[in-house]
């Protein structure tokens, strides 16, 4: 080859591959975070709109709630785009309109058209409000300015002892953060918690330490030992959480839940172990715990004792409760029947007829309108009993500390959509079939999803999410209505551990267990909401699969963003 023409080859093979570095590089990068929307006198915008441009087949609509200048949901609908195209513009976008604070887009799967007529209908929304851009926020310690979320997901995996970051545009892991290196490993805590601002992670150690990693420096600041909390016990376990006005942290640590101080890295105290025997003999250790919406209630459940416990908090940090101020026994009460149904029996030895032996509170969560708590239990050996139990918290009710309606599975943990309507449930099984006494028999669960239209035979070997219609506990329950919708199956990948909506709920992220008695990463797993939650005549229930699957760490469990583990 001439020389001349090597040399051009040459630049032209560098060019190119410097392209591609800078795509990659661009890809990785978080998106740009726009400043809060103001009105003409500078006052942060409140409030909702909505707007509507013309597409390419059809009207596209924008729906924005606004709160202290910020979007905080964007719902986006154009029904007759083109699918593959214009439609999965409308998908991406919800989520790229919350993550930047701004309407103004880029591009999307390749719809032009689609894409121009989302942001035209979002500045007419925005000019109903007569919302005023600020310009791009000041960059944060975390990188998105003002309090904002830069876009990324914080994957814990408790068996690699390790942290994955995962870039929410691109799906991507962007960052790894191992723990091993800091000390003789040992199985991290089920859950991280991410400060608001993007600086410090906290997580803990099984019966163990709890720590606080500067994700500016990677230097661990802080670490809590047994011998720096009272008494002396484990600072960390299974249940950790910050309350939603983000200063407080609780852990788990044995039979106490220890309080810190994030703003300040400073121990509080601890409230004090559960009341043996206040809710059966089997009163065990807290297990997972959960803040009411209003800061002032922090609940518990027990690990096998069927209980759950409400320490008000509304004090702290000069007020450390010393007692619950409620206690209900949800063990007695399910055990025989929930409203007039059946007792609950299990698997137990030869008997498929013997009381169900115990309750496992695993999953806990606390409805927006804090009327309603979610317990769900797992109990593996039964083939009654296990469910998402709805428990009413109202003190102003006559009903108060009664399960109110029960929905089979077997839940492992919780989520609740950004609207309060969907309950989103990471289920325990492995399958949906058992073998009794040498016989294979479908479960309780599994005959509820085939009662609901689902054909349970192909769903046999698949781990399920599904999503429960929470919507009319807003206002007078509708018991009958508050049931499974859609199914959101994987195959071989393990249980369900942890989900979590994205900001403005238009897609969520469950991990799973990967697969049993391997080395083989467990994998971070994207889906896709569908709109119509609610089953009808009309509509026929749904399997639906993974939009992104993302192997990360040995057993990944929680998931967690800056001031959001929930």
């Amino acid at each position: 080859m001439p020389r001349k023409l090597s040399i051009v080859v040459g630049f032209l093979c560098l060019s190119i591959m410097s392209i591609i570095l800078a795509a990659c590089l661009i890809e990785f990068d978080p998106p740009t975070v726009q400043g809060p929307f103001v009105d003409s006198m500078g006052r942060r915008i409140n409030g909702v709109s909505h707007g509507s441009a013309q597409g390419w087949a059809g009207p596209v609509s924008v729906t924005l709630a606004i709160r202290n200048g910020f979007i905080e949901t964007a719902n986006v609908r154009g029904p007759r785009e083109t699918a593959g195209w214009g439609a999965d513009a409308i998908a991406s976008s919800m989520e790229i309109i919350v993550l930047t604070n701004s309407v103004e887009l880029d591009t999307l799967a390749a719809s032009t058209i689609t894409t121009r007529a989302i942001t035209y209908a979002g500045r007419q929304a925005l000019e109903r409000l007569g919302a005023i851009a600020t310009g791009p926020a000041a960059p944060g310690p975390g990188g998105g300015g003002d309090g904002r979320f830069p876009g990324r997901w914080y994957v814990t995996n408790f068996w690699s002892n390790d942290v994955h970051v995962v870039c929410g545009l691109t799906l991507q892991i962007v960052r790894h953060i191992d723990f091993a290196r800091f000390a003789t490993p040992s199985r991290q805590s089920h859950y991280l918690v991410i400060d608001q601002t993007e600086t410090y992670l906290w997580i803990g150690q099984i019966g163990g330490n709890l720590w606080v990693y500067n994700l500016e420096t990677s230097v661990v600041e802080e670490i809590w030992t047994p011998a720096d909390v009272t008494p002396n016990v484990a600072v960390a376990d299974i249940g950790m959480i910050q309350c939603h006005e983000g200063r407080w942290l609780f852990s788990v640590g044995g039979r106490h839940i220890h309080i810190f101080d994030m703003e300040n890295k400073q121990y509080v105290g601890s409230i004090a172990n559960l009341p043996p025997g206040s809710t059966s003999a089997q009163s065990d250790n807290p297990h997972v715990i959960e803040v009411c919406p209003d800061n002032r209630l922090l609940w518990a459940s027990d690990h096998n004792g069927g209980g759950v416990f409400a320490f008000d908090i509304s004090g702290l940090p000069n007020t450390i409760p010393t007692a619950p101020l409620h206690a209900f026994n949800i063990f007695e009460q399910i055990r025989h029947g929930v409203n007039g149904g059946p007792a609950f029996t299990g698997t137990v030895g030869a008997s498929t007829d013997a009381p169900i032996p115990q309750l496992v509170g695993h999953a806990l969560a606390v409805h927006p309108n804090n009327r309603f708590l979610f317990l769900g239990s797992f109990q593996t050996n039964a083939l009654r009993g296990s469910g998402t139990f709805v428990i009413c918290i109202d003190p102003s009710s006559s009903t108060l500390g009664q399960v109110l309606h029960r929905i089979p599975g077997r839940p492992h943990n919780f989520a609740i959509s950004p609207d309060g309507n969907t309950l989103l449930v990471c289920d325990n099984n492995r399958a949906l079939s058992e073998t009794v006494r040498g016989t294979i028999v479908f479960t309780e669960f599994s005959d509820h999803l085939a009662d609901l239209g689902f054909d349970v035979q192909r769903m046999e070997n698949t781990f399920l999410t599904y999503t429960v219609d929470i919507s009319s506990l807003w206002d007078i329950p509708n018991w009958e209505q508050v049931g499974i919708t859609n199914v959101y199956a994987t195959t071989g990948v393990g249980r369900a551990n942890h989900a979590i909506f994205s900001p403005c709920g238009a897609e969520f992220h469950v991990t799973y267990d990967g697969i049993p008695n391997t080395t083989a990463p467990g994998p971070f797993v994207t889906f896709r909401v569908q709109p119509d939650f609610r089953l009808t005549p009309e509509v026929a229930p749904r399997v639906i699969t993974p939009h992104n699957t993302l192997l990360v760490g040995l057993q990944p469990h929680a998931i967690a963003k800056p001031g959001l583990t929930r």
